[in-house]
């Protein structure tokens, strides 16, 4: 296994899984990391819950051809903001 901790863009290799925390609106994340998944590999998206952003990441999921297979809300603490794990197959 090997795991990296680097910016998308300095990369062309294809990965089983890749992960996103705090980086942008799905709008700019997709496009940017999309090409390092390989076929049938994950993306896991670590975001704050917005229905529009949900919205928005359903119709890049059509466009992409990727489908959320889970979706976990929770809060780190009463009163947080609610937040959203996405697991997206490609």
């Amino acid at each position: 296994m090997k795991v990296l901790w680097t910016r998308a863009e300095d990369y062309k290799t294809q990965f089983d899984i890749v992960t996103a925390r705090a980086v942008a609106y799905v709008d700019k994340l997709l496009p940017w990391i999309v090409h390092l998944v390989k076929t049938g590999g994950l993306i896991i998206l670590y975001k704050p819950f917005s229905l529009d952003e949900r919205k928005d990441l359903l119709t890049l999921c059509k466009r992409f051809r990727l489908r959320i297979e889970k979706e976990h809300k929770y809060s780190l603490f009463d009163g947080d903001i609610k937040r959203v794990i996405y697991v997206i197959r490609k």
